[in-house]
């Protein structure tokens, strides 16, 4: 289960990109099957129905507001999401693949097919499409994002994400308001572009997902716990993104999706507490 060792060159190299970096690409081909059925499944659905439907009731539910999660939605038929998530949960090509890079066993543990769409009441930077660290675990879990569609830059829609080079796990960003109970809960330990350019070159330091318009996208296996990263902001109305986020556990976790919960807060909080603060006010 624990000390694994990797197969093949790729692998070694991924286990080298993924620690000092904190992400890592994998080859769409790991999940095309997966690809495949989603598209069959969903060929039945009208999507821009879906988001004008949708756009229509004003729910005020943060990200409810922008995007659609089909595997918890009346949109599939339970048998539809079933199948879908099957499938992942028992590609032991991934599994394998993932577990031999990371060292140790580890298994996808939840799952989301979520269209974020144009709505024109979201603004750019807010919530999730702020720069942030998600805190789901202390160490151990990785995220896949698998992007479906073709997206372009006159449409948004890309991921945002921080390399561990340009701000260690070590390191965390503060602003003095960080803890204000009048600050929308969203909001805190989230922070916009102008404000990290006080501290680092973001021209120079960001990468995105995808990389290239119009190319088939690889699949993006990150830490979301260490690196900095901000959700795309769907700039146009029409234009949507379709996006495969799987979350891969240890198989002994204490994380926010599996395990003892009360010991992730403590892990995390431990973590937390001995970051260097970086002041961006």
């Amino acid at each position: 289960m624990y000390n694994r060792k990797t197969s093949n060159y790729q692998q070694e190299i991924n286990k080298k990109k993924l620690k000092d970096n904190g992400f890592f690409t994998l080859s769409d081909d790991f999940l095309k099957k997966e690809k495949d059925l989603i598209f069959l499944t969903i060929n039945r659905l009208n999507i821009h129905k879906i988001i004008t439907d949708k756009e229509m009731i004003n729910n005020n539910k943060g990200a409810g507001n922008y995007v659609v999660d089909l595997l918890n939605s009346n949109y599939l038929s339970l048998n539809e999401k079933n199948e879908i998530k099957n499938l992942i949960f028992q590609n032991k090509k991934l599994i394998e693949e993932i577990s031999n890079t990371l060292g140790f066993k580890c298994l996808p543990i939840s799952i989301n097919l979520m269209i974020n769409h144009f709505n024109k009441e979201s603004v750019e930077f807010e919530g999730p499409k702020q720069w942030h660290r998600d805190n789901s675990a202390a160490a151990g879990q990785v995220k896949i994002f698998f992007l479906l569609n073709q997206i372009q830059s006159q449409s948004g829609g890309h991921f945002y994400y921080l390399p561990l080079t340009a701000i260690g796990s070590h390191k965390k960003f503060v602003i003095k308001n960080d803890y204000d109970s009048q600050k929308k809960l969203w909001n805190r330990f989230r922070y916009k572009d102008h404000e990290l350019k006080t501290y680092l070159d973001l021209n120079k330091h960001t990468q995105i997902y995808p990389s290239n318009d119009n190319d088939r996208a690889d699949i993006l296996v990150i830490n979301t716990n260490d690196c900095y990263h901000k959700g795309g902001y769907i700039k146009k109305e029409g234009y949507y993104r379709l996006l495969l986020h799987i979350v891969f556990d240890p198989a002994l976790a204490f994380t926010d999706q599996r395990g003892n919960y009360f010991l992730k807060r403590i892990f995390t909080y431990v973590k937390n507490t001995f970051r260097e603060k970086i002041f961006l006010d």
